[in-house]
């Protein structure tokens, strides 16, 4: 990667960085093992609502919008193919997730039927608009830096707070460990090795950087909006 495009990545990465979800006080709630267990189980339906349900789909309307570019393409390809298990089924994402709700008491139509908070609500239209209908490069840039560049070190947090904290096994946490991985890692690569060829001009990165800044709002919003939704169950 050029000295250009580099500086411009961990610009993008900075603007993550300035208000990162794993610094969010519900996600720090997890890790320090405060949060109840029925709190838990309303983080988890929510959750599982903000990208788990739909996060393969969205990625495929972003292959399918993007040039001709092999390297792209099958990059996208492999994360789509990782996140749906069609070569690991026991690691398909969702059944992973589903298998933390069951840990959790929660059957796959309790998490699948559970109404978003309005915060979550809204950032699902703001996703659907980016991931659908903005420019291609737009979508990537909020795939890679807000939602799979935070999801790492996010996942991490939570997958050692439970770990520490509440009665769970490896199986029962595996979605949190798996998005905790190198796998996330190489999800979120797809982004900065892009930008290098396709964001040569000032108007694109200043557009990017105003998307990356904007989702990280949104997104902290949906934690906020979870985390006053989780209250009504506190103990």
């Amino acid at each position: 990667m050029s000295v250009a495009a580099g500086a411009f990545v961990e610009e993008l990465r900075e603007i993550v960085n300035l208000k990162h979800t794993m610094r969010h006080p519900m996600v720090q709630r997890i890790a320090t093992g405060d949060f109840s267990i029925p709190e838990l189980r309303f983080f988890a339906q929510q959750y599982y609502q903000r990208t788990a349900r739909m996060f393969p789909k969205l990625v495929a309307a972003v292959y399918s919008r993007t040039p001709d570019d092999p390297d792209l393409e099958h990059m996208l390809l492999e994360n789509v193919v990782s996140e749906s298990g069609f070569l690991n089924p026991d690691r398909e994402h969702k059944k992973l997730f589903f298998q933390f709700g069951r840990a959790l008491g929660l059957s796959r139509e309790e998490i699948e039927r559970a109404r978003p908070v309005p915060e979550l609500q809204a950032f699902i239209g703001w996703r659907d608009r980016v991931f659908y209908d903005a420019p291609w490069l737009e979508a990537l840039t909020v795939q890679s830096f807000v939602f799979e560049g935070q999801n790492l070190k996010r996942a991490a947090v939570i997958a050692e707070g439970l770990r520490r904290h509440y009665s769970f096994s490896e199986e029962d946490i595996a979605f949190w460990a798996e998005h905790a991985s190198e796998v996330e890692e190489e999800h979120a690569d797809v982004g900065p090795r892009m930008l290098e060829r396709f964001a040569t001009e000032d108007l694109t990165k200043q557009r990017l950087r105003e998307i990356v800044a904007e989702g990280v709002e949104v997104y902290w919003l949906v934690f906020d909006g979870i985390e006053r939704g989780a209250a009504t169950y506190r103990a």
